[in-house]
C-alpha cells in the first residue's frame, strides 16, 4: 500500500514540473494575432551636383611597341599639364591615371586566312575628379585639345550624399508614422508597438547632357562645350510594421 501510494505521489508531482515548461512552450509556439497596420513613408529631393568625374583616354598606334609607347607618353605628359593647370587642389580636385595598355593590333587576312600583327596600341587612362561643376565643358575642350581623344565617361555625384540620405530617412520615417496614425483612427484603433521596420536610401539621376561645339573637336577660340548636370534625386523609404490594440476606443 505504501509503495503504491509512493509512485502515485511521484507520477504527481512530475506532472506538476513538466505542466509549465508545456505551457511556456504553447506561448512561445503561439502565433502572433495582434493586429497590424503596414505602411510605406517616403521622401524625396533633388540636390545640384557637387563632384564631377570624368574618365578620359590618350590612345596612340604605331607600326612597333615602342613608338606607340612613346608616342602615347608624350601625348599623355601634354594632357596632364593641361589638366594640372585647370584643376584646384585645394578644393579637393585631383588627377590620376587609371590604367594604361599597350596591346598588339592584328588585322585578319582574308587571302591568307588568318590574323596579321598590324602594329600596336597604347592607351592612357586619366580619372579627373573636379568641384568645378561650371567649368566641365573647359576640362573636356582642353583635353581634346592637347591630344586627348576617348571621352570614357562623365559623372556627377554628392559627396555628402549620406547626409542628405540620414535627413530624408527621418522624413520618411515621420511619413509613415503619420500614414499609420490616420489609418489607426480611422479605424478605432490605437497603435500599440512597432513589429518591425526597413529602411533604404537611394539616388538617380539623368545622363548630363553635353551640347557638341566646333571647339570640342577642334583648337578653335569659340565657347567652350555646354555640359548640363542636371540634379540628382535622392528617394528614401521606410516600410513598417505597427502593432494596434484590437479594441474600439
Amino acid at each position: 500500500m505504501y509503495k503504491k501510494s509512493f509512485i502515485l505521489l511521484t507520477l504527481l508531482f512530475t506532472l506538476l514540473l513538466i505542466n509549465p515548461l508545456n505551457i511556456k512552450a504553447e506561448e512561445l509556439t503561439k502565433p502572433d494575432t495582434k493586429g497590424v497596420i503596414t505602411v510605406t513613408g517616403m521622401a524625396s529631393e533633388n540636390f545640384p551636383p557637387d563632384t564631377a568625374i570624368i574618365i578620359l583616354a590618350i590612345e596612340t598606334i604605331a607600326k612597333n611597341a615602342r613608338d606607340a609607347a612613346i608616342n602615347n607618353s608624350r601625348k599623355t605628359d601634354k594632357v596632364i599639364g593641361t589638366m594640372k593647370q585647370l584643376i584646384k587642389p585645394e578644393i579637393g580636385d585631383t588627377i590620376k591615371t587609371s590604367s594604361f595598355i599597350l596591346q598588339p593590333v592584328y588585322e585578319y587576312d582574308n587571302a591568307k586566312k588568318r590574323n596579321i600583327l598590324t602594329g600596336y596600341s597604347s592607351s592612357n587612362q586619366l580619372t579627373i575628379t573636379t568641384k568645378q561643376i561650371k567649368n566641365v565643358g573647359i576640362f573636356l575642350d582642353s583635353a581634346i585639345a592637347n591630344g586627348a581623344n576617348q571621352i570614357k565617361s562623365l559623372n556627377f555625384q554628392l559627396k555628402k550624399n549620406d547626409e542628405y540620405c540620414k535627413r530624408l530617412l527621418a522624413k520618411a520615417t515621420d511619413n509613415a508614422k503619420e500614414q499609420a496614425s490616420i489609418i489607426a483612427q480611422t479605424l478605432g484603433v490605437k497603435i500599440s508597438g512597432i513589429k518591425q521596420v526597413r529602411g533604404s536610401c537611394g539616388s538617380e539621376q539623368s545622363y548630363p547632357r553635353m551640347y557638341a561645339t566646333k571647339s570640342l573637336f577642334t583648337e578653335s577660340s569659340e565657347p567652350s562645350t555646354p555640359i548640363e548636370s542636371g540634379e540628382i534625386k535622392i528617394n528614401a523609404t521606410v516600410n513598417a510594421d505597427f502593432y494596434v490594440n484590437q479594441h474600439q476606443i
